[in-house]
């Protein structure tokens, strides 16, 4: 027989162990759910770290591009080799040779030059040969004087309206004469075909080969000169 005091005991002691029960089961899921929270803290402290890293590979890609646009600051410096480039041309009508006289102004040698008439005003032409395409005298292309070597003897066809020249030494501040004889091809031209006024070699064309890779030109003007240079 249960006395009303062994079940008052019975029952205090259940209602103690189920709120013991309560108790830790609260307080587990307690710790349960602040473990995410401490996992989350974790989580969110890692891309703290990741931003801190790109921060700083950002600040590096900065400064390397920085480097780079400092190096393309040269890049203008690369075109100042064109600068100081000049050479001086000038034709000169006399009987029974025309000259052509030659002064390199410039701090690079020249490696060839082109002298094209096709352009001119008068329709020139080298006249070389007896009997050729030009009037009356003829002469072909001679060396008249000059510090400038030529790397080897240019052929001027006769009629032709184009001569090349190759140097194997053409140094700055060397100049260089050649003559040769050239004809107008006008109807009614201002002295006669055999004779070159300056108005009549007008726009014909002189282009310039530099040691250095650059190459130049310019037209006769009417007074019979050109001046091939570089625009800085």
């Amino acid at each position: 027989m249960t006395t009303p005091t062994t079940a008052y005991s019975t029952i205090r002691w259940a209602t103690c162990f189920a709120f013991t029960v309560i108790l830790f089961g609260c307080s587990s899921s307690d710790a349960d759910v602040a473990a995410p929270r401490s996992t989350a803290s974790s989580v969110e402290e890692q891309p703290a770290t990741t931003r801190a890293a790109a921060s700083t590979e950002s600040a590096t890609s900065e400064t390397v591009g920085s480097a780079g646009a400092a190096d393309t600051t040269t890049l203008p410096n690369s075109t100042e080799a064109v600068c100081g480039l000049r050479v001086d041309v000038a034709f000169g009508e006399s009987a029974p040779r025309d000259r052509m006289t030659i002064t390199n102004g410039s701090d690079a040698a020249i490696a060839g030059m082109t002298f094209d008439l096709s352009t001119s005003v008068g329709q020139i032409i080298f006249d070389t040969l007896s009997g050729g395409d030009g009037v009356e005298v003829f002469q072909d292309f001679q060396v008249e004087r000059g510090d400038a070597t030529l790397a080897a003897e240019p052929i001027a066809q006769d009629g032709s309206d184009v001569l090349e020249l190759r140097f194997e030494s053409f140094l700055p501040e060397e100049d260089f004469v050649f003559s040769i004889d050239v004809d107008d091809r006008l109807e009614n031209s201002e002295l006669g075909q055999i004779q070159v006024t300056g108005s009549e070699i007008d726009g014909a064309v002189v282009v310039v080969e530099f040691a250095n890779g650059e190459t130049l030109s310019d037209s006769f003007d009417t007074n019979s000169k050109a001046i091939v240079e570089s625009n800085c």
